[in-house]
């Protein structure tokens, strides 16, 4: 008996070990500079949407990119160079929660955490999900990162396809800090009959 697991999403999932400790304390020092958007209910959202250009994150935005090319490059994507198209910092304190979304204009997506902090949960892209009678990981309409799979820690960067629907559940805690970000192709990408080249 074979069984094909047909159409998988990939999600990247690393501990950056380039990030030291002191590393972070100076971003989240970076972070406490940065003018916000008080957003209720979903927490404070950055007034920069360009936060990955402020020389402190330098090494991080290396990182991002190195491992976004690695990631591309497993699935077989041609493309000639990546470029971070926004990023931005996400604050929650106590109670406070990002609801459903995808990212739009977008390649991929990802998020890099620089505190513990309640976790990611990330939704299955098709309907077929909901007739589920015992869902689990593999064909659930939505995806609890427990810890076998994706405990979000201080340190972790999250790669994922940028119409992959996700959501924050209500932290539990005060100064959960993450930096998500949108990357988009640089340079000629595509097959032949659609080739696009952005600069």
């Amino acid at each position: 008996m074979k069984i094909l697991n047909l159409f998988p999403t990939p999600v990247l999932s690393i501990l950056l070990k380039d990030i030291s400790d002191f590393l972070i304390k100076e971003y989240i020092e970076e972070c406490s500079k940065i003018k916000y958007i008080n957003e209720g209910a979903t927490g404070f959202t950055s007034n920069n949407q360009q936060v990955l250009n402020i020389s402190a994150f330098k090494i991080l935005k290396k990182n991002i990119l190195n491992y976004a090319s690695l990631y591309l490059k497993e699935m077989s994507h041609e493309f000639e160079e990546l470029q971070i198209s926004n990023s931005w910092v996400n604050l929650l304190n106590q109670h406070q929660s990002i609801p459903p979304h995808k990212h739009y204009n977008s390649y991929i997506s990802g998020v890099f955490y620089l505190t513990n902090g309640s976790p990611i949960n990330f939704f299955h892209p098709s309907s077929f999900s909901e007739n589920n009678i015992k869902p689990n990981y593999l064909d659930s309409p939505t995806f609890y990162p427990v810890e076998e799979k994706i405990t979000t820690q201080k340190g972790l960067l999250l790669i994922f396809p940028s119409y992959l629907e996700h959501s924050v559940y209500a932290s539990d805690i005060d100064g959960r800090i993450s930096i998500a970000f949108n990357i988009i192709p640089k340079g000629e990408f595509g097959p032949p009959t659609a080739k696009l080249y952005l600069k």
